[in-house]
């Protein structure tokens, strides 16, 4: 069971979101695909892609690209975004911050491929979004902090 949300339900054009939770049984290969178009406006910020879950244990395994294409087509993998690598088997948890996409119009895809040895049984929740300006001032605030903090802890010691 497997289901995708993304623009225009969620998010809009410039304020990106899309969501890919799923439960799975079975052997074998299984690629699940979401993909949606008409992006802008997002060249000046990073994508955070997500994962968590589980992946039955053992022989179980799941991987999480996005990508994004400036031919604005749907399921286009011209350019990664972020790849997890191989996730599990057991509970798993990745978060990829990736480059930015271009000024737009382009297409998002998130592709997640589990694999099962044997009947087993696998979940995850993923995301693709880009973080709100100020939550990376706030970040970029705090790093600030700690390294200020980090030298004149250093100074004092000396």
């Amino acid at each position: 069971m497997t289901t995708g949300i993304a623009y225009p339900a969620v998010g809009s054009p410039s304020e990106l979101y899309m969501g890919l939770p799923s439960v799975n049984l079975g052997s074998g290969t299984l690629v699940i695909m979401l993909s949606e178009q008409n992006f802008t406006n997002l060249s000046a910020f990073p994508f955070r892609a997500a994962i968590g879950g589980t992946a039955g244990n053992p022989g179980a395994t799941v991987q999480y690209q996005t990508y994004w294409s400036s031919s604005n087509n749907l399921f286009a993998t011209d350019n990664l975004l972020t790849n997890s690598g191989q996730l599990g088997p057991g509970a798993f948890s990745n978060t990829q911050i990736g480059g930015s996409a271009g000024a737009g119009p382009f297409s998002l895809t998130q592709v997640v491929t589990i694999t099962h040895s044997g009947t087993r049984n696998s979940s995850f929740d993923a995301e693709l979004t880009v973080p709100e300006p100020a939550s990376l001032l706030l970040l970029g605030l705090a790093l600030l902090g700690l390294g200020v903090w980090s030298r004149r802890a250093l100074k004092t010691q000396s």
